[in-house]
């Protein structure tokens, strides 16, 4: 379900968007919408309430304000098991986010949430739950592919790698650099 609301005045000075996808095929939305990056194959939800202050919400998106919160059950992240950026970062100053020989990471769920504004999305929370532990991301995103995200990589095994990164630099080609 949807749904457009516009001013007093039609749309021209602006309105608020509500959209709620349930059970969506994330991977095929984001193929649809021609989003580069790792993308999570998954089945899962999609809420956004955003507003915006022109005669249409899709003419420039930093002018779009609200929130949007995105939750999928068990998925793929792929080309960014963690334990291999870790290994990978211990190693290199800095590396590319992506790990070279395509090594994805299985998780069971995750949700995240975010709020947009002047550009930019704020990620207020973000955790990936697997088997073998969890990840936690907060930064920001701008709409032309910047970001500044720290990630917090724990896992279930006491001997198993765990540790913080910084993901930079430009979407969709980050890198991670390891936080001591």
């Amino acid at each position: 379900p949807g749904q457009l609301v516009g001013s007093q005045d039609g749309f021209a000075s602006g309105g608020k968007v509500s959209v709620s996808l349930r059970d969506a095929d994330l991977a095929e939305l984001s193929e649809r919408l021609g989003l580069k990056g790792p993308f999570p194959m998954a089945r899962g939800s999609i809420e956004a309430d955003l507003s915006f202050p022109g005669a249409s919400p899709v003419v420039d998106l930093s002018d779009v304000s609200g929130d949007l919160r995105i939750a999928t059950g068990p998925g793929i992240l792929p080309d960014v098991n963690p334990s291999v950026i870790l290994q990978r970062v211990g190693t290199q100053p800095y590396s590319p986010l992506l790990n070279p020989e395509g090594e994805d990471f299985e998780y069971q769920k995750l949700d995240v949430a975010a709020r947009l504004a002047d550009g930019v999305a704020q990620i207020a929370s973000a955790k990936i739950e697997s088997a073998d532990g969890g990840i936690d991301l907060t930064g920001v995103v701008s709409r032309r592919g910047g970001l500044a995200l720290s990630a917090r990589i724990e896992n279930a095994s006491p001997a198993g790698p765990r540790g913080r990164i910084f993901i930079g630099g430009s979407w969709p080609d980050p890198v991670a650099i390891e936080i001591p």
